[in-house]
């Protein structure tokens, strides 16, 4: 990995997080924790607030499992490695799309192919244009209609009458130009791959914006953008930068 990247550990046990953030920073340094919970109520409060990158999540906790708290957090796009004491949980860590999962004791080996795999997963995503061929991404920039499949069917939605996306659990809300809304039946991840770069950028992680349609930049510690419907949409602080310029080139 050739950045830094953030991490979040939850573990009923302070011992368990001490060992595993000691286990980070000795074995794993591209790996920086920027917070710790050992209630799962309070990485609940906190967690949607947070920008990170891997949730190192204890699966056995009173009160609140590693698996309720996931599902309670709802649509994320930050990756999980489930911790337990006992490998029957492996099959359905992997059934919520778990990267990995670690037995307790915690293995330094184990740890490193897993921080490997999430690394080989990061450095992928982001480089999508050599992930497909040239022609692949070209017509990707080219597009002018996208099918977005409903409750009351499939909508064909011209991408430059899109406004905005909002995440909203496994689901997408379109904001179209019209003042008509769309709710789709798949996350915001996936439109994100499907819409051209050039267009679109991920301001946070429960909104993709149509830069054309942005009326001004707000500044602040991450900034908002207002958008020609007057509406005001937060940037998270990791992509400021990133937006800025944009901006300044479009």
């Amino acid at each position: 990995m050739h950045k830094r990247l953030h991490a979040v550990l939850v573990d009923d046990e302070p011992l368990q997080i001490n060992v595993l953030g000691n286990l980070l920073q000795t074995h794993c340094p591209d790996i920086h924790v920027i917070a710790t919970f050992s209630s799962p109520h309070e990485a609940l409060e906190a967690i949607p607030d947070l920008e990170f990158d891997l949730l190192f999540l204890d699966v056995e906790m009173p009160v609140m499992t590693g698996f309720e708290l996931l599902e309670k957090i709802g649509a994320h796009s930050f990756r999980v490695i489930f911790i337990t004491s006992h490998e029957i949980y492996a099959a359905k860590a992997f059934r919520v799309n778990a990267l990995d999962y670690l037995l307790k004791p915690i293995k330094v080996d184990e740890l490193k192919t897993a921080v490997k795999k999430f690394g080989k997963e990061v450095l992928r995503e982001s480089l999508p244009p050599r992930a497909s061929s040239p022609l692949q991404f070209v017509e990707k920039q080219l597009m002018r209609r996208l099918p977005i499949a409903a409750s009351d069917g499939i909508h064909i939605v011209d991408i430059d009458n899109i406004l905005y996306l909002e995440a909203s659990s496994n689901y997408t809300t379109f904001y179209l130009r019209q003042g008509k809304n769309i709710v789709a039946s798949r996350n915001l991840a996936f439109f994100e791959s499907q819409l051209p770069e050039i267009k679109f950028f991920r301001t946070h992680k429960s909104f993709l914006i149509h830069l054309r349609y942005i009326h001004r930049y707000i500044r602040g510690e991450g900034g908002f953008v207002e958008m020609t419907d007057g509406r005001q949409i937060e940037v998270s602080r990791r992509r400021k930068a990133d937006l800025l310029r944009v901006l300044e080139v479009s």
